[in-house]
């Protein structure tokens, strides 16, 4: 009788083990599920921030050169500016103009009376002779500024957006390439003024 209630006692202590090291083991387990799904939020956090500070650096980036004028009536405003402050960030080239790079500017027009404007190009220096600029309202590519036609009409206590794209693209003749070297070896930078004038609609 004695044997046999040491037995059962025994048995007892044996499965009280095997039950607190299967506890132990699902504690374990549940431990490194956990700190292995915080690792893996930890890193998805990091990545979803790190995205947002690329999209929002990319988005600076991005930011267009904009020029605001005041469109009144007989009276011109006028404006200086250089083509190299209106670089894409991504595709500048040491402050100076270059086969492969591009930019945008946007040309802001506001008013306080009915008036029919006009935007005018005026060249400062040479520009380089494959720059081409696009007017990307209209889909109108030319060679010069001075060649884009920008005038309309606008009413009072509005505004108009006009978004001017320009780029040098890689020329794919000898020739192209020639002048190309030429350019950018001689034009550092291209300069113009925009000058703005209303005259009275209504």
């Amino acid at each position: 009788m004695l044997e046999k209630l040491k037995s059962i006692k025994k048995y007892k202590i044996i499965s009280l083990v095997v039950i607190i090291t299967c506890i132990l083991c699902l504690c374990y387990k549940a431990l490194e599920y956990q700190k292995l799904y915080d690792d893996i939020l930890f890193f998805k956090l990091f990545d979803i921030g790190e995205s947002k500070n690329q999209n929002k650096e990319e988005k600076e980036n991005n930011k267009n050169s904009i020029y605001i004028f005041n469109v009144s009536y007989k009276k011109i405003d006028s404006k200086n500016i250089s083509l190299v402050e209106t670089l894409k960030k991504e595709s500048l080239i040491e402050n100076m103009l270059a086969p492969g790079i591009e930019g945008e500017f946007d040309i802001v027009l506001t008013t306080n009376l009915d008036t029919k404007y006009q935007v005018r190009f005026y060249s400062l220096n040479l520009k380089p002779y494959n720059l081409k600029f696009e007017n990307l309202e209209t889909k109108e590519v030319v060679n010069n500024l001075e060649e884009l036609s920008l005038e309309g009409k606008l009413q009072k206590g509005t505004s108009k957006t006009i978004p001017i794209h320009w780029y040098w693209n890689y020329e794919e003749t000898k020739e192209g390439d020639l002048q190309d070297t030429i350019d950018s070896k001689s034009i550092e930078s291209y300069k113009f003024t925009i000058n703005t004038i209303g005259e009275q609609w209504r």
